[in-house]
C-alpha cells in the first residue's frame, strides 16, 4: 500500500485507473494521501477481464502483448476492441487512434467481469487493414518495396494480416512456379488471350473466348486459370488481380508450359 501511494504522489500522478478488485484499496490509499497532506488523484475502476475462465492477472500470466504482436495483431486492432470491451455498444474496428479518441466514454464501462476473447481482436484485425488509408501504411508499404496506392486499396479487402501484402506483390511482380493441371486448356487460354493491355473487363473476355474453343465449366476455368497465373487455389478476384500482374508475366507464366 505505502509504496503505491508514495509512488503515486512522488510522479504527480492525476488519474489511477484499475480494476474493480481494488475498491477497497483505494479507500485505504486515500486515507494515507490525506495523511501525507497530498492532492488525491482521481480514481476509477474497471470491469475485470477473464480469459480461458480466469482473471488476467500479472500473477496468473494468461495473455502479454509481445505473443499477441508476435501474431501481427495491429495495435488498433487491439485497442478497438478493448475501447469498448466492458460498455454496451458495439464494437467495432477504427483505423486511426483520434476516431477511437473521440469515441471513448469511460463513464460507460460496467464494473461486470468481461471475458476477453482474442478470437475477436483476430476478427477485428482485417477490418481494421481494410479502413487503413494509403497515407496511414505508405512507410510500411515502402519498407517491402510496395509503392502502389491502387495496389493497396485493392489488396487490403483481402488480407487478414499486413505481411500477406508481401506475399501478393511477389506473387504480381515476381518470377512464380504455376501450377498447371492441364496443359491443352492452358495452351487454349494462352492463345485465347486479348489483345492490349489488362482492364477490368480481361477476364470476362478471356474467359468467353476459351469457353468458346472448350467445353468447360466457368468455376473450373477460374481455377485452373488462377493456379496457372498465380500458383493458389485461392485469392483476391482475379480480374483485378490481372491488371497488377500484367500482361508480360501472364505471358510468360502461359507460355510452353
Amino acid at each position: 500500500m505505502l509504496p503505491s501511494v508514495i509512488d503515486d504522489v512522488d510522479f504527480n500522478v492525476t488519474h489511477v485507473v484499475r480494476g474493480e478488485d481494488h475498491v477497497t484499496n483505494t479507500a485505504v490509499q486515500i486515507q494515507m494521501i490525506k495523511a501525507l497532506k497530498a492532492k488525491i488523484p482521481i480514481f476509477t475502476h474497471l470491469s475485470l477481464l477473464h480469459f480461458d475462465d480466469s482473471k488476467i492477472s500479472k500473477r496468473k500470466g494468461g495473455l502479454d502483448i509481445k505473443s499477441i504482436r508476435e501474431d501481427e495483431t495491429e495495435p488498433m486492432a487491439l485497442v478497438s476492441y478493448l475501447v469498448k470491451l466492458g460498455t454496451s455498444n458495439p464494437i467495432e474496428a477504427y483505423a486511426c487512434m483520434q476516431s477511437l479518441i473521440d469515441s471513448f466514454d469511460i463513464k460507460e464501462f460496467s464494473s461486470a467481469s468481461v471475458q476477453f476473447s482474442l478470437s475477436e481482436v483476430y476478427k477485428l484485425n482485417s477490418k481494421v487493414l481494410q479502413q487503413m488509408s494509403f497515407e496511414i501504411v505508405q512507410e510500411r508499404l515502402n519498407q517491402i518495396g510496395v509503392g502502389s496506392s491502387e495496389f493497396w486499396y485493392f489488396i487490403r479487402n483481402n488480407i487478414e494480416r499486413f505481411s500477406e501484402v508481401a506475399k501478393w506483390w511477389k506473387i504480381c511482380k515476381s518470377d512464380i512456379e504455376p501450377v498447371i493441371l492441364d496443359k491443352e486448356l492452358i495452351k487454349i487460354a494462352f492463345n485465347a488471350l486479348p489483345q492490349g493491355d489488362c482492364n477490368e473487363n480481361t477476364l470476362s473476355e478471356w474467359v468467353k473466348a476459351i469457353r468458346q474453343t472448350v467445353d468447360i465449366k466457368a468455376k473450373d476455368l477460374f481455377t485452373q486459370l488462377r493456379l496457372a497465373l498465380t500458383g493458389t487455389e485461392t485469392g483476391p478476384e482475379l480480374a483485378k488481380l490481372l491488371i497488377f500482374i500484367g500482361k508480360e508475366n501472364i505471358i510468360a507464366r502461359l507460355k510452353e508450359k
